[in-house]
This record gives C-alpha cells, sequence and structure tokens, in this order.
C-alpha cells in the first residue's frame, strides 16, 4: 500500500483482529511514476516484501469468517 492509505489499512487490519499484520509501505503515489522508477522501489523494497509476505500469523489472533 502507500502512504496515503498506510493508518487506514492499519486501523482496518486492528478492527478484523490482525493488529500485527505485516504490511510494506510504499510512497505516494505510484501512479504516474515511470517503469523504471517503480520497478527500483520494487528491487529496494523485495527483501521487506517478501519477509511481509512469509510472516507467520499472529498466533494470539482468532480467525474470523468474512
Amino acid at each position: 500500500m502507500t502512504e496515503a492509505f498506510a493508518n487506514l489499512a492499519r486501523t482496518a487490519a486492528e478492527a478484523r483482529g490482525c493488529g500485527s499484520l505485516p504490511v510494506v509501505v510504499l510512497p505516494h503515489p505510484m501512479e504516474g511514476r515511470p517503469r523504471e522508477e517503480i520497478e527500483r522501489i520494487a528491487r529496494e523494497r523485495l527483501d521487506e516484501i517478501v519477509s511481509a509476505l512469509l510472516a507467520p500469523a499472529d498466533p494470539g489472533a482468532e480467525p474470523r469468517s468474512s
């Protein structure tokens, strides 16, 4: 997500019992950036993105149905 939506996403995650959900916050806006710049940002943040995707689930969180 981008910086503009980070607080909203964290608030929504907390409300759903996922307050420790790992997120990667990217610069805002991404729209309109040249492809090369987006690719550079992705390369620079790749380790952080992979870590967030592979992070274990919060053991204290209860499963919720949608």
